[in-house]
């Protein structure tokens, strides 16, 4: 029995030392040797090898005790490092980024807002607040007397909702009828719906709201709506806001009573025709000061607030910026405005004086009549040093320099021998005629 478990034992070391059990080659073709596979793992066991592990390995020794952060990295394979580094990727197709996006998932659709045109107040679902609130109303009640979904009931809640809206945006406009795609385009109102349109494509809707009457003047007319001042003159009104142009400018114009007033006055003085042009230009130029003030002083709210003493410095300021003056050259691109504002400016005084002093008398009247007047005398003063003195040189300096051309000899004898021309043909006509016609007198005249 010693014997036979013996040989046995031999048996099994002799198949240990030769790894008959776990290096045993499966294919009948080729079977490793034990120095074969010591080899493969010294080779594994290398810092060179791909798949080195020297956390693993007890002799691996680092080459300093303090290591930056970036050192151990040295010892990992790149093909390890590389799919550390590598964001998770999202499967996506044919021009889509497969990194993935959070502000796309994060972001959601939140429903815009209502006025209510009764109540005034922002609702989220426009019908229920309708149905629950303000049944007893006839408008509401001949809403829901038409059938869900008919077109004859959205009809009505549109244009309810536009009427509700209207409040809203009058002051800015926040919920339009449409969206634009660039941020920085306009909205004027419809005067017959009050929807809020693109300023530019208005005229177009109001050839269909007004039903293929004439659209003329859509954005003069729909600015009109904006103006919040009441008390304006109404020959300005009539003449001079429809021929203004429908901006930012024009309606800062409208909305300051100082500003109006200046133009009533204006017109009253010149009654021909063609100043209606001329005091929108000066409206607007007074209009373009106040924007820059607000710019530079943000507690100045109108025209009253600027012509203040205290405020006289930003006032210089907002006429050089509006009349572009070069610091580096000393000169104006419109010297004409730098040198004629100031007429406009004491003119706005002397109206912002009579309206104080219309005021029951108390001290704080007594104060803005004080200041209006110390403006005055400021412009008459030391408006000449800082603004007007310079833009008059340039002017001069400007007209000094411009070329004058004189018509050449050959240019005044053809002019002169086609009036000839004309004047003969104009006689043959009348004498072939024997009648002075208007038409025959004119030619002759006019050539």
């Amino acid at each position: 029995m010693a014997s036979s478990q013996e040989e046995v034992m031999k048996f099994w070391n002799n198949r240990k030392t030769n790894r008959w059990l776990c290096n045993r080659s499966l294919s009948p073709n080729e079977d490793k040797s034990g120095n074969d596979t010591r080899q493969e793992k010294d080779q594994q066991n290398s810092p060179a090898s791909p798949t080195y592990d020297s956390d693993a390995d007890p002799e691996f020794v680092p080459d300093t005790e303090s290591e930056s952060e970036e050192e151990p990295k040295r010892n990992i394979p790149k093909q390890k490092q590389e799919m550390e580094n590598k964001p998770p990727l999202i499967c996506a197709g044919e021009g889509e980024s497969a990194e993935p996006s959070r502000d796309a998932a994060s972001k959601k659709y939140k429903r815009q807002t209502d006025m209510c045109y009764f109540c005034e107040t922002d609702v989220q679902n426009f019908v229920r607040h309708l149905r629950r609130n303000h049944l007893c109303e006839t408008k509401v009640q001949e809403i829901f007397s038409h059938q869900k979904n008919s077109v004859e009931r959205r009809k009505l809640l549109a244009i309810l909702k536009k009427k509700g809206n209207f409040i809203k945006n009058s002051e800015e406009c926040v919920k339009p009828v449409k969206k634009a795609r660039s941020p920085s385009a306009s909205f004027l109102p419809c005067g017959n719906c009050l929807g809020f349109y693109r300023s530019k494509f208005l005229y177009r809707h109001k050839k269909k709201c007004l039903e293929g009457q004439s659209a003329k003047n859509a954005q003069s007319e729909a600015q009109n709506l904006l103006v919040k001042n009441k008390r304006i003159d109404q020959r300005l009104k009539v003449e001079v806001f429809p021929r203004m142009r429908a901006d930012k400018i024009s309606l800062e114009a409208k909305n300051d009573y100082l500003i109006c007033a200046y133009g009533a006055r204006y017109l009253k003085t010149h009654r021909e025709k063609h100043f209606i042009n001329v005091t929108s230009r000066k409206m607007r130029e007074l209009s373009r000061i106040l924007l820059e003030l607000k710019k530079l002083e943000p507690t100045i709210h109108n025209l009253f607030d600027a012509l203040k003493p205290k405020h006289y410095d930003q006032l210089v300021e907002a006429t050089k910026s509006v009349a572009n003056y070069d610091t580096v050259n000393d000169t104006f691109d419109s010297p004409t405005f730098a040198m004629n504002i100031s007429t406009a400016l004491k003119q706005c005084c002397d109206i912002a004086i009579h309206m104080v002093i219309k005021n029951e008398p108390s001290v704080e009247t007594a104060t803005y009549e004080a200041s209006l007047k110390t403006m005055i005398n400021l412009l008459q003063s030391n408006w000449r040093f800082d603004v007007s003195g310079r833009a008059g040189n340039d002017l001069n300096l400007k007209k000094f320099n411009k070329v004058t051309i004189v018509p050449l000899a050959t240019d005044l004898r053809l002019l002169k021998n086609y009036l000839l021309l004309k004047a003969g043909e104009a006689v043959n006509e009348m004498l072939l005629m024997r009648t002075l016609t208007l038409l025959c007198w004119r030619q002759f005249i006019v050539g």
